[in-house]
């Protein structure tokens, strides 16, 4: 693996900030490939088809040298979520009348 992805970064951020879990589909692609690469774990969820995924130390060590690819990444993310949430809000106020 050359390098964590925008997703990547983003979710690992949120598992680091949620007691170290984030729980998504089992097959997920994001997550698997960081299982592939011992940056994280994989375990059992409640659901048939959804899992757990824990960051490894290995794993918070690639997220804390991310370096300036993964903080542009961040600023990405970022932007995205506030353009995702203005289209929302736009998508309401035209279905609202």
């Amino acid at each position: 693996m050359s390098s964590l992805n925008v997703i990547q970064v983003d979710q690992m951020n949120h598992a680091l900030r949620n007691q170290n879990r984030f729980y998504t589909e089992t097959n997920d692609s994001h997550w698997n490939e960081l299982v592939q690469a011992n940056l994280a774990t994989k375990h059992p969820g409640w659901e048939e088809d959804m899992s757990y995924f824990r960051v490894t130390a290995e794993g918070k060590e690639a997220f804390k040298n991310k370096g300036s690819d993964a903080a542009t990444s961040e600023q990405f993310v970022k932007n995205n979520r506030l353009n995702y949430i203005k289209g929302v809000f736009t998508c309401h106020q035209v279905l609202s009348g």
